[in-house]
């Protein structure tokens, strides 16, 4: 939405996945979290994130479509996972 804002120094890999993947901070930030939220919108995690590589591994989850809510210093993007 028009709401959102580009957060070009995130990236999240592989996708699609198998519940395991990576999300990448290029830059510090005050404050960065990931929300995983199924297709429904139903909250399934939330992580903190800190500058690098954080790994997430959530194993196990039905196969189908994710979002993933990224919030660093108060900028909100939604992407979209795939879960195969």
């Amino acid at each position: 939405s028009a709401v959102d804002t580009k957060l070009d120094d995130i990236t999240v890999y592989p996708n699609p996945n198998n519940g395991v993947f990576t999300i990448k901070l290029d830059k510090a930030k005050l404050l960065a979290t990931a929300t995983l939220n199924d297709a429904t919108g139903k909250e399934i995690a939330t992580y903190i994130l800190k500058k690098g590589e954080n790994k997430i591994e959530k194993e196990g989850l039905p196969s189908g479509f994710y979002s993933i809510v990224l919030d660093v210093d108060g900028k909100t993007e939604t992407r979209q996972l795939i879960i195969k």
